[in-house]
């Protein structure tokens, strides 16, 4: 799953995992397993050790499940190196990668991010319209064909789009 803060990545990979069935690894679950939350400071290094260790898991889940489905939740993608880590991982373990990348309106996105805020939905303490703008001011383009979609949809056609991406279009 990629895309900016609030685009809805974390809906869409929790539906997906339901119906394929995967395995969802989500960086901000790590964090919070990894760092006592005095510790966690959302830094680009502590994010990077997020993601490797969802990298680690990944590569364990699918080197003893092979063809299972992994969607990986919580990191925006928008620095090509981070997918390009992916793709040598898929590589590596010879698996398929689909790459689905989430959007909305900017007022969309401040319009949910507001709301998980104000409702305490997000675990990312950081996690604002200002950060949603930061990393859309330094997004590089993804390096690979991707699943664009428009979640601003309703969530069944939302899922339609993706499974039949998938290749698994739904009965």
């Amino acid at each position: 799953m990629a895309g900016l803060p609030g685009s809805g990545k974390t809906s869409i990979a929790q539906a997906l995992a339901e119906l394929l069935p995967g395995l969802v690894i989500s960086k901000d679950e790590i964090r919070t397993a990894l760092f006592r939350p005095e510790e966690i400071d959302y830094t680009r290094a502590q994010d990077d050790v997020c993601f490797a260790e969802m990298l680690r898991r990944t590569e364990a889940f699918l080197t003893q499940s092979p063809g299972q489905c992994v969607v990986l939740d919580g990191r925006t993608f928008s620095r090509s190196a981070d997918m390009q880590e992916v793709m040598d991982l898929a590589d590596r373990l010879r698996e398929p990668l689909y790459v689905i990348e989430c959007f909305c309106s900017d007022k969309e996105a401040c319009r949910r991010i507001e709301a998980d805020m104000k409702e305490r939905r997000h675990p990312a303490a950081n996690r604002d319209y200002r950060l949603y703008l930061e990393v859309k001011a330094r997004r590089e383009p993804l390096p690979l064909p991707a699943l664009r979609l428009d979640t601003s949809l309703n969530m069944a056609a939302c899922i339609a789009l993706c499974m039949n991406y998938l290749g698994r279009p739904q009965l």
